[in-house]
């Protein structure tokens, strides 16, 4: 009988040890749930930060294009913030272009907004994108 005991008592001794593991999965997923939002929230927002540099970027290259061949200032204004408006559909916010003086027969424009924000990061709070290019013009053959 003294085998039977044993086993008992192992029994008896492995069941408690079950017994005290009760709830330690909930208490994994409470500690590591907000570390896993976290992360997820972090990573959206470095794509939504990517997506609005892609807009402000081709923003700035399309103002610049209008000014390159021959557009007016405000014609590239207005066609820039028309641009961002349709390319940008809410990921961007506050574009503001300025055409600053550039060497003779230079254009450059510079594009600035705000990109949409999930997680408040003081270093991404603006997108900046600069387009520089000669002015075309046209040279006949010789």
């Amino acid at each position: 009988m003294t085998g039977g005991l044993a086993a008992a008592a192992r029994r008896a001794r492995s069941g408690r040890l079950r017994r005290s593991d009760s709830g330690a999965s909930s208490i994994e997923l409470l500690f590591y749930t907000p570390m896993l939002m976290f992360v997820i929230f972090i990573t959206v927002q470095f794509a939504l930060f990517y997506l609005g540099h892609q807009v402000v970027s081709s923003t700035a290259r399309e103002a610049a294009r209008v000014l390159r061949t021959g557009g007016t200032p405000a014609q590239a204004q207005q066609q820039a913030i028309d641009y961002a408006k349709k390319i940008g559909n809410g990921l961007v916010t506050d574009v503001v272009i300025q055409q600053q003086a550039a060497p003779a027969l230079t254009v450059r424009v510079e594009v600035t907004a705000k990109p949409l924000s999930l997680v408040p990061i003081p270093q991404l709070e603006n997108i900046s994108a600069v387009s520089q290019g000669p002015v075309e013009q046209f040279r006949p053959d010789n």
